[in-house]
């Protein structure tokens, strides 16, 4: 089972993605600083989270993932 990082977990693309892919059976987890945790259309299933961005984000907290994802979306 592949184990997956979502940076932005917690806005609109973050939080639909990371329910699709444990659908599929990967094992996700989130980081995000919680701007838009709660004004979302969609309330995902909890995974667990690092509390930090994208910019803080260390060497040591992607250790163990096999895929670190940041969904984005351009407006």
């Amino acid at each position: 089972m592949k184990k997956i990082l979502l940076v932005g977990s917690q806005g609109y693309l973050g939080s639909r993605l990371t329910d699709y892919l444990q659908d599929f059976g990967y094992q996700c987890a989130g980081a995000d600083v919680g701007f838009f945790q709660y004004g979302v259309l969609y309330y995902p299933n909890p995974v667990t989270m690092l509390n930090k961005e994208a910019r803080t984000l260390t060497e040591k907290d992607i250790e163990g993932f096999d895929v670190v994802l940041l969904p984005l979306m351009e407006i």
